[in-house]
């Protein structure tokens, strides 16, 4: 197996079983790594203007909530909300706005830090 290194990769040889643990193990571990989401990436999905934009933020929170691993803050789902009842983007309603912010609270929005 192969393992990055800040001075170079570096290479060992491990037995099959101990390379299939090591594989696992890596897979769990990249697993749980969270991902911060952006105020931007949730309005990109939404905004029909920009259709590579659109698909490309569509498919990376699709995975994120696939594999459980999004993230985000209080401050980012305020802005999404904000930005989701300008006209200019897309004018909802409050409540619609609303209704679509209140999806990523299941993300566990961390507050911004002071």
């Amino acid at each position: 197996m192969t393992w990055p290194w800040p001075s170079g990769n570096w290479t060992i040889t491990l037995d099959k079983q101990t390379a299939a643990w090591a594989r696992v193990h890596a897979a769990e571990r990249n697993m749980s790594l969270s991902r911060f989401v952006d105020a931007n990436v949730f309005l990109y999905a939404r905004d029909e203007k920009e259709p590579a934009k659109r698909a490309r933020a569509r498919d990376w929170l699709e995975v994120l909530w696939r594999e459980e691993r999004g993230r985000t803050s209080l401050q980012v789902l305020s802005e999404y909300y904000v930005n989701l009842k300008r006209r200019e983007f897309s004018g909802l309603a409050p409540d619609t706005a609303w209704a679509e912010v209140m999806k990523y609270l299941a993300w566990r929005p961390q507050p911004s830090p002071a």
